[in-house]
């Protein structure tokens, strides 16, 4: 939305994090929540397809 004129639209919460000198420790932490996010869905993953993988196999 360049050139928007909204009166109550403020800086970008990145410029926020940058102006409190936190963007940095905030973005770290972030992006390993979301790693370890990731690590749970695969393990996740693996599980239900090793389960099912022994379903096919019993007879």
């Amino acid at each position: 939305m360049a050139g928007s004129n909204n009166p109550h639209r403020g800086s970008s919460f990145d410029a926020f994090l940058k102006k409190e000198g936190i963007y940095e420790e905030v973005t770290k932490r972030a992006l390993a929540r979301v790693a370890d996010m990731q690590r749970a869905i695969i393990a996740q993953s693996t599980q239900i397809h090793h389960a099912q993988e022994n379903k096919k196999s019993k007879p």
